[in-house]
């Protein structure tokens, strides 16, 4: 698997994940993304950005955010116990439905783990829908730890999971 900065020629493939982690959420009955969120414009700004990233294996398997800029929704407060230190965030992760969900999860935080330590971060903040017990027990088996909970700006529940870097390679 091949980890990269996305470029505007793959923003079609990572909003068509996007579309089909929503698909999945209806199904499964869970509220996320329903507001129609990440849409086209939050992908082509976050490529803008440069915070975009693609996982690859022969075609586009998966697309996330790194935010290096401190999203305030990760920080202290609201329930959670983050810890202290610089952190980046790592979200709108979307995962192709016939890929490996664990293995491709264990490469995009060894990514962002890599690219935290380079840029002297102090730890990665993530969350995860409760009803995302895939996702939640795949964080864990990569170092993250639960710190609560905690609410988007749109009001929707998460639990919040952090990994500490501490220079970690």
């Amino acid at each position: 698997m091949m980890v990269r900065e996305a470029s505007y020629s793959q923003a079609e493939a990572v909003y068509e994940l996007h579309e089909q982690a929503r698909a999945v959420y209806r199904r499964a009955l869970i509220d996320k993304w329903s507001d129609g969120h990440p849409d086209f414009d939050d992908v082509f700004g976050d490529i803008d950005d440069g915070i975009c990233y693609t996982v690859e294996e022969n075609r586009v398997i998966a697309a996330f955010v790194l935010d290096f800029s401190g999203d305030t929704s990760y920080r202290a407060g609201g329930g959670c116990s983050w810890p202290a230190g610089e952190y980046a965030v790592l979200h709108h992760m979307s995962v192709s439905a016939d890929c490996d969900l664990a293995e491709v999860i264990d490469a995009v935080v060894d990514f962002c783990t890599r690219r935290c330590a380079e840029n002297g971060v102090d730890s990665i903040r993530c969350g995860a829908h409760p009803k995302e017990l895939a996702v939640c027990d795949a964080l864990i088996k990569c170092g993250f730890e639960n710190c609560g909970r905690f609410r988007t700006p749109t009001g929707e529940e998460r639990s919040a999971y952090c990994k500490v870097i501490n220079g970690e390679e």
